[in-house]
């Protein structure tokens, strides 16, 4: 039997004429290529189709047999999908914190300390710059990175807090940027923290904080915040912070409390930044808090607040622990976020109390939607 289904004109797939015979030759050959994609379709597809008879006349209708194989194909694909990304969760937590030293050609000896500390702060945004998606082209990306690294390299910044930092995700081809800016601007000791860590076949997304420096690292602990969900924090993960203990000089050792608070609700930020004092009032070294803390002091303008009238940066400033620039009312050239036309402080280096803040800068650049915040800090 000649394979062949009937068109709506009345014309079958093998030619034969059905209802309409005035149909223009061009029509059919139309008509005919139309069915003819159609049936390469569903046959690709795994289907069986039922023929018409010899004389065109209808059979009964088609009936679809899906192909079982095909079936047990997919029935696969989902199980070793769910066992890829359960997999990883569990071994999430264990992953994530990293600490590295470079010794690659090119990347300079540890700095000498002079009494002063350069340090900065910038939510790099995956290195996406002002757009909105994180699916950019890399070519950009690349530049805009290292557009990052000179940035700092010029700055001669001693230790810089990188939010936003992509160590292994699809849309930015699974590059570990912390290396890519270390290397580029010259820190040799790395500390990654991931806050989000998702894995199936052939995708992951994993980013967070990093933390470079010039000076030695000599260890690093991942500090768990109060998750704004419980189930965002067991499928994907949440916005927790580190600590780094980093050695300046043979007489002083610091603690860098690396942050990148949620956005979206003040009172789960509050919570964090009582965390934060914990952790401040029993370090044994001065305590630094450095990073993107989505929150400002409430006598700001734009500034949210919790269910008790305080944000976060509130708590921090009123424990007597820390200072900070701008302690008032932010001029224009002080706002850190959005850098196309900024309105909001929301990035912070947060120094000793008894320490002096000697240099404190906002740059004017548009490598992200952040802007970077650099302080010179006194110690003596």
């Amino acid at each position: 039997m000649a394979e062949c289904v009937r068109l709506e004109s009345g014309y079958t797939s093998n030619g034969i004429a059905g209802s309409n015979p005035a149909l223009s030759a061009k029509g059919r050959r139309k008509r005919l290529r139309v069915l003819h994609l159609r049936k390469i379709r569903r046959i690709a597809l795994g289907y069986k189709i039922r023929d018409f008879d010899r004389e065109g006349r209808i059979s009964p209708p088609p009936q679809i047999h899906p192909n079982p194989r095909r079936i047990h194909l997919s029935y696969l694909d989902t199980v070793l999908s769910m066992l890829t990304f359960v997999a990883n969760r569990i071994v999430a937590k264990g992953n994530a914190l990293t600490i590295k030293q470079l010794d690659q050609l090119g990347v300079p000896p540890t700095a000498r300390f002079t009494g002063t500390l350069k340090l900065a702060t910038f939510n790099i945004a995956h290195g996406r710059g002002t757009a909105w998606s994180n699916w950019s082209d890399d070519t950009e990306r690349s530049s805009r990175l290292t557009e990052v690294a000179l940035f700092l390299r010029k700055k001669d910044v001693d230790i810089v807090v990188l939010n936003e930092v992509d160590f292994d995700s699809i849309w930015s081809d699974n590059a570990n940027q912390a290396d890519a800016i270390a290397r580029e601007a010259g820190f040799r000791y790395i500390v990654e923290q991931r806050n989000y860590d998702l894995e199936l076949p052939f995708i992951r997304l994993r980013f967070g904080n990093a933390l470079l420096s010039r000076y030695p690292i000599e260890g690093a602990i991942l500090v768990e915040f109060s998750p704004y969900s419980y189930w965002e924090k067991v499928v994907f993960g949440a916005k927790n912070g580190m600590t780094a203990d980093i050695r300046v000089s043979k007489n002083l050792t610091i603690r860098v409390l690396a942050v990148h608070l949620d956005d979206r609700s003040e009172d789960t930020r509050i919570q964090c930044a009582q965390n934060m004092l914990n952790y401040a009032s029993t370090s044994p070294f001065p305590f630094l808090l450095m990073g993107d803390f989505n929150s400002a002091p409430s006598i700001f303008s734009n500034a949210e607040v919790g269910i008790s009238g305080k944000s976060a940066v509130d708590v921090l400033l009123a424990s007597n622990l820390f200072k900070t620039h701008p302690g008032e009312k932010p001029t224009r050239d002080q706002f850190t976020f959005p850098s196309m036309a900024p309105f909001q402080v929301i990035d912070w280096i947060f120094a000793p109390s008894g320490w002096k803040i000697s240099h404190y800068e906002v740059a004017d650049i548009r490598l992200s939607d952040h802007r970077p915040v650099v302080a010179h800090l006194q110690v003596w």
